[in-house]
């Protein structure tokens, strides 16, 4: 499908099928009758219960498991957020076709398939700082991207994104959403210092005062202070198909 508008999304949102308890119990009810003694697989049973009640199964399955990274730029990076520069971005992506990314070697590993998204490395978004990074089509049509790069029929999806400046929008969009300050979310990243991790927080408090009550909008949230790469690794959350079967989902920040 495609979204018109906020309201489409939120709409879409609003009728995602829930998790299934049902499966969950039955999974945690059949961890309890194998033999073995009972938790004595720790989090490797809790795992496996997330999975049931995410594939609506009591016993979930990984034949199909699937990786998708979203790459992407930040415009806000001209603030010296990060430890390298953009051009980081391109020689990333061409790792990743190129096999010698970590995540290559781990789905190769674990029988995963690997799909890498340019969500426009090229085509940097707007300075969050003054203003949104996203207007309201780019947002719609990110988002729209991110639906249509999930094929429906993965029993785990493995959701990574990519980007010098990711952790700066992470942050920001963790204050904006769980509230503190930016001092409390930023870190050192790409391995910047206390000055780098300073002006970090600079420019998400900037970006709180440029957007203000905006931010108060879980959608707005990420239209504002969120990157390309982070809205489409949000739409494979919201399948073309709201109806479908469930599936299990992580997002990497």
């Amino acid at each position: 499908m495609t979204l018109a508008s906020l309201a489409d999304l939120r709409a879409l949102i609003a009728v995602l099928p829930p998790p299934d308890a049902g499966a969950a119990t039955a999974a945690a009810s059949r961890q309890d009758n194998l033999v073995k003694p009972a938790g004595s697989l720790g989090r490797l049973e809790e795992i496996a219960v997330h999975l049931a009640r995410w594939q609506g199964r009591e016993r979930p399955t990984m034949d199909k498991a699937r990786t998708i990274i979203f790459a992407g730029s930040h415009g806000m990076t001209r603030h010296g957020v990060s430890a390298f520069p953009d051009e980081v971005n391109a020689q990333m992506l061409a790792g990743f076709g190129a096999g010698f990314a970590a995540i290559c070697q781990l789905t190769t590993a674990f029988g995963a398939e690997l799909a890498v998204v340019d969500c426009g490395i090229a085509n940097p978004t707007e300075d969050f700082t003054v203003a949104p990074a996203m207007a309201a089509a780019a947002f719609l049509a990110a988002v729209d991207r991110g639906m249509t790069a999930v094929n429906g029929d993965e029993d785990l999806l493995v959701f990574g994104e990519m980007g010098i400046g990711n952790t700066t929008a992470a942050a920001a969009i963790a204050m904006a959403l769980f509230g503190g300050e930016p001092r409390d979310w930023v870190g050192p990243g790409t391995g910047v210092d206390d000055a780098g991790i300073a002006r970090k927080a600079d420019v998400i408090d900037r970006a709180r005062a440029t957007h203000g009550t905006a931010l108060d909008d879980p959608l707005q949230v990420l239209a504002r202070v969120g990157g390309a790469r982070s809205r489409r690794s949000s739409g494979p959350a919201l399948p073309p198909d709201a109806t479908a079967s469930p599936f299990c989902w992580t997002v990497s920040s």
